[in-house]
């Protein structure tokens, strides 16, 4: 019941705007399998773990966290 009002909110938001202009990741489409709810989303380029990996798992620089943070703040505004 959970997973249906985040694909609610997903849908909301992937009609948000115009497409590539937020910093939100679209849902493309969703489907029960086995019993549990798959959602599907657009394909991207890294993801945080892949990005610590290219790091050997150390900090990242002070610039690039300011970056993420900046658009994680802008993906927020869109919740708003």
């Amino acid at each position: 019941q959970q997973a249906l009002v985040e694909v609610r909110i997903l849908q909301v938001l992937a009609n948000t705007g115009e497409p590539g202009n937020t910093r939100v990741v679209r849902m493309l489409d969703y489907f029960v399998f086995r019993k549990h709810l798959c959602i599907v989303f657009e394909l991207l380029s890294w993801n945080m773990y892949e990005l610590l990996k290219q790091n050997k798992l150390r900090g990242l620089k002070l610039s690039l966290i300011a970056s993420l943070t900046e658009q994680l703040l802008n993906a927020m505004d869109c919740l708003r």
